[in-house]
């Protein structure tokens, strides 16, 4: 097969198979919006068939009771919001348990009709396609070829090929179910044996590429999968809008829950099936070799473009094979949909298992223990989004971290992670504003509540959510940006290694790992604000002083987000200690397909200097250090100090000096940044924690009669002040070295 060509110079194509496939990633998203589909449907059937609607009716008298008793103003209104959550859960208990039940029911009827149509097709299909054995005796040429292709293609065990002799068009189809695969070929392909065996040659090998990619079982219970969910799902939801029950409200929900239902699984079948025609394409122009047929076989495919809905058809253009099958560097691209599609499938599937947790554990018996009901609430309401969250980067970071490979490969700077960053983001915020039910309040039928309290409460409900979006916003492109400098980092080291799998595992494990624990600080770090804020509205003896708290706040979440920076800048940096030397000939095994191993053309980078970064953070701990010194021996060398520090109280030199070694860190790392180019920000964060390090040590040392610089008091506040001192500080030097020699490109380009 051709290589890519670009500039006139013909290079070799990049190997998309060293990286997870987009079809299973494809298929994932596929189970998860049937299983959400089928559970939404089923909630809406529910409320078609129960003539009775306690669930809504006791919400909205909830939500009426809940602002008419609880004033986010008055505290002492306190107490009641226990009582409401136990009438709550005694109201809508019964409602919540059916319809999880019922839900259930649904999930498993769908995915039980799902595998029965699987299992159960390729019998379906043999008989309807009435096909029969392809046996030596009556085709000795050609099933001996077979046999040569199938070992050719590397197939651990042979399918059973089939034949309609009588069909005269020219196809093939691979089919089956788990331990038992089938190829059947058309009569019109055998006799292409005789008359063109390149094309057939061709045809067979995409088939079998199918088997090889391991895509089979996955095309076929997609199919299994569209036929279940519209028989289970879509008909009776159909139907159900005849039924007596069924008022204008329950309609309106019955078509919209439908529509967008519909829609996704629909369009994530498509996917899946679209882009296994690549993998196989490319797989097979491997076995096949430049000199084979398969690319005249595209080019003899019929258009679809022509199709009013192209994007809609099951097999892609086939120009878009063959632009596919020459560069392959297209597929080591994930699309802004995919990572939107990853973070809406996470937001749907998040509602569903909160839900079905609501329904199966929130019970009277639960809001009558406090201990138990705070932990069921926290599961539920963040650590089942951020479990499913974490895997949503961890799917997205896959497409980040093969797209930074094949960019730099090619000579290019990696651009897409924050793109697929704003598209994961925006995806979640689209399954959150698709899955927005009214606000129970402003319903007809309700009673409000005092106007400035339900001000209040909206007020500060808006500015939670608006702050969890930014959030979630600036935490995603500053993750995925982070994963493709790590693969930047390691892709010199890895490209000439066995494979990139351990470095792209670690990568992804250490992003998910630190998206947790940094989006636990700032929960921390918020919940510590509001509870201090009710303390000190109930003005109790034993409330400790702002001053005190504040700093507890800073430091004891600050240290939980410092954990997950030094394996942010650890890593990465990590990549120079294993890097050898590389010579201009070196040679990739796994980085192009076809054993095609030209030199390297990676973009010029700077070096990393992950020992300058040590010596600025070991310097800016010293020098901190001669200020304990300083303090500590005050007597013999600044009398005038001395005095000063025993006219204030403790606290405050603890403040003062934690102040300091904040302020020291964050030099350090607005130093580090401005003067490394390459990952100045990550070399930035590694000069701090090598601040707050020897600042540790050296209070240890020299100021241990006070007991209060510690470690986490040292690198609570240092985190907070150098994470954003070292994004900026990075992100102003490089615009800085870009604008200077933006003018030398010009002069030099003629």
């Amino acid at each position: 097969m051709a290589a890519h060509v670009s500039g006139g110079i013909r290079t070799p194509r990049l190997n998309p198979f060293a990286f997870p496939s987009d079809t299973s990633f494809r298929f994932a998203l596929l189970i998860v919006f049937v299983v959400c589909g089928s559970l939404s449907l089923y909630g809406e059937l529910w409320s078609v068939f129960s003539s009775d609607q306690p669930f809504e009716k006791a919400w909205l008298e909830w939500w009426s009771q809940w602002f008419r008793k609880f004033n986010i103003h008055d505290l002492s209104t306190l107490p009641d919001a226990r009582n409401l959550l136990e009438d709550l859960a005694q109201s809508v208990q019964p409602f919540y348990r059916g319809v999880a039940r019922w839900k259930i029911s649904g999930v498993v009827l769908t995915l039980t009709l799902a595998t029965a149509i699987y299992w159960f097709m390729p019998a379906w299909r043999i008989r309807r396609k009435r096909l029969q054995p392809l046996s030596p005796q009556d085709q000795p040429d050609v099933t001996a070829y077979l046999e040569h292709l199938c070992r050719k293609a590397g197939l651990s065990s042979v399918p059973t090929f089939l034949w309609n002799p009588l069909e005269l068009v020219s196809g093939a189809t691979a089919f089956g179910r788990l331990g038992r695969y089938y190829v059947s070929l058309t009569g019109g392909l055998v006799a292409t044996f005789y008359t063109d065996q390149p094309a057939f040659r061709a045809v067979v090998l995409h088939e079998l590429a199918h088997l090889r990619n391991a895509d089979v079982n996955m095309t076929w219970f997609t199919v299994a999968l569209w036929w279940a969910f519209v028989v289970t799902a879509i008909l009776p939801s159909v139907a159900s809008l005849l039924w007596p029950g069924a008022n204008w409200d329950v309609t309106y929900a019955m078509i919209r829950v439908g529509a967008v239902s519909t829609a996704l699984v629909w369009l994530a079948g498509i996917a899946v099936l679209r882009i296994r025609e690549f993998y196989a394409d490319v797989h097979a122009s491997v076995w096949d070799g430049p000199s084979g047929g398969l690319r005249r076989v595209l080019a003899a495919l019929p258009s679809v473009k022509g199709s009013r809905w192209p994007g809609m058809s099951f097999h892609p253009d086939p120009s878009e094979r063959r632009q596919t099958l020459e560069d392959t560097y297209r597929l080591l691209r994930l699309g802004f949909w995919d990572a939107f599609g990853a973070g809406l499938a996470a937001a749907v599937i998040v509602k569903s298992v909160q839900f079905l947790l609501m329904g199966l554990f929130f019970t009277p018996e639960l809001t009558r223990q406090p201990v138990y009901l705070l932990s069921f609430l926290g599961v539920v309401g963040f650590g089942v989004p951020l479990f499913f969250l974490s895997l949503s980067v961890g799917a997205v970071g896959i497409g980040v971290w093969r797209g930074a490979y094949a960019a730099l490969v090619r000579g290019q700077a990696p651009h897409e992670a924050g793109r697929l960053g704003f598209a994961l983001a925006l995806g979640v915020l689209a399954g959150e504003l698709l899955l927005l039910a009214p606000i129970p309040f402003i319903q007809s039928g309700s009673t409000m509540a005092d106007p400035s309290t339900t001000a209040g409460s909206i007020l500060l409900l808006g500015s939670l959510t608006a702050l969890g979006i930014t959030f979630l916003f600036a935490t995603l492109l500053l993750m995925f940006k982070w994963v493709a400098a790590a693969a930047s980092a390691w892709l010199e080291v890895v490209l000439y290694r066995r494979s990139p799998s351990p470095a792209l595992t670690i990568s992804l494990v250490v992003a998910s790992g630190s998206m947790t624990v940094w989006t636990v600080g700032m929960v921390l770090l918020i919940s510590g604000l509001i509870v201090y804020s009710v303390w000190h509205r109930l003005t109790l003896p034993e409330m400790p002083s702002p001053v005190a708290f504040v700093s507890y706040l800073i430091t004891v979440p600050g240290s939980v987000i410092y954990v997950t920076l030094i394996g942010l800048w650890g890593f990465p940096l990590a990549a120079s200690f294993w890097r050898g030397k590389v010579g201009s000939e070196a040679k990739s095994t796994w980085a192009f397909l076809e054993g095609e191993s030209a030199p390297l053309a990676l973009p010029d980078q700077a070096p990393m200097r992950p020992g300058l970064a040590l010596i600025i953070g070991f310097a800016a701990g010293l020098l901190f250090c001669t200020l304990l010194v300083l303090l500590r021996y005050n007597a013999y060398i600044a009398p005038g100090l001395g005095r000063l520090i025993r006219s204030v109280d403790g606290l405050t030199v603890v403040l003062v000096l934690n102040s300091l070694s904040a302020l020291m860190q964050a030099s350090a790392a607005a130093i580090a940044a401005a003067w490394i180019g390459r990952l100045g920000a990550l070399h930035g964060l590694c000069s701090a924690s090598v601040a707050g390090y020897v600042i540790t040590v050296g209070s240890m040392l020299f100021f241990a009669d006070y007991g209060v610089i510690n470690f986490f008091m040292v690198v609570g506040p240092g985190t907070f002040l150098a994470l954003p001192a070292a994004l900026v500080v990075s992100a102003l030097a490089g615009w800085i070295r870009r604008t200077r020699s933006q003018p030398q490109a010009e002069v030099s380009s003629p």
